[in-house]
């Protein structure tokens, strides 16, 4: 993925978490759902996704390397957490996988903020 620079949101995710820990950085990647008004050519994207999570300042961090823009654009909703040691239990995965398959299509029509 690094020579070519190609990847899925999984790729993009391991990397990022990858560097943070060899740059001294507690990470771990974030299994979930994500909404995004336009993606490409292509509205109302709702989907899987993983994206990354750093531990900065006292907190976790959402850092998505798959998805560009302003992160205030995108809605995420977190289902499963990869272990910031590196030892991810794999029910986590395994839940999350068996949730996503059990959606067979979802359509978001608007998205109000508050």
């Amino acid at each position: 993925m690094v020579r070519t620079r190609k990847g899925d949101c999984t790729e993009h995710a391991v990397l990022l978490v990858a560097l943070a820990r060899a740059a001294g950085i507690p990470a771990r990647t974030v299994s979930g759902f994500v909404y995004v008004s336009t993606l490409g050519r292509t509205q109302d994207v709702l989907g899987g996704h993983q994206w990354a999570q750093l531990y900065v300042h006292g907190q976790w961090v959402d850092f998505d390397a798959a998805i560009p823009g302003d992160p205030a654009t995108v809605c995420r909703v977190a289902v499963a957490f990869g272990a910031a040691d590196g030892k991810t239990n794999p029910k986590d995965s395994a839940a999350f996988l068996q949730l996503s398959t059990n959606l067979k299509s979802a359509q978001a029509d608007k998205v109000v903020e508050k």
